[in-house]
């Protein structure tokens, strides 16, 4: 059935779409950030709940250039970005928040800041 297709993450997107497209290379950002998140929510001991903000898109912890047909309608819908934009900063909201997974953070080795950096903000 076409609609259980929908959330099947089996269309693999040209690397060169990337550079035609701007909401397909922001796509692209966000779905890195994402991907660099998931290691702290899959190891968290919330990651059960935090698993619910993703639903059925948990293809995005796993590879950035697999979409779903719901994916790509909603990217061409100006929906999905808007999508993925909320779910980083949750889940970024999460991790600097919560005492497991911030103690994974790191902090300068070249300046002087106590803040803590995380991978997925490193651009």
């Amino acid at each position: 059935e076409l609609r259980g297709a929908l959330n099947l993450p089996i269309v693999p997107v040209p690397k060169t779409l990337y550079s035609l497209s701007k909401r397909m290379a922001r796509n692209k950002e966000l779905r890195k950030a994402l991907s660099k998140m998931a290691g702290f929510i899959l190891s968290c001991e919330s990651k059960d709940s935090l698993l619910t903000l993703i639903g059925d898109n948990q293809h995005l912890f796993i590879d950035n250039d697999v979409f779903s047909l719901r994916n790509l309608v909603e990217t061409k819908q100006d929906k999905f970005m808007p999508y993925l934009g909320n779910l980083c900063k949750k889940y970024s909201e999460h991790i600097h928040s919560c005492v497991a997974c911030s103690s994974k953070g790191s902090t300068c080795s070249l300046c002087t800041s106590k803040a803590l950096i995380f991978p997925f903000e490193l651009k």
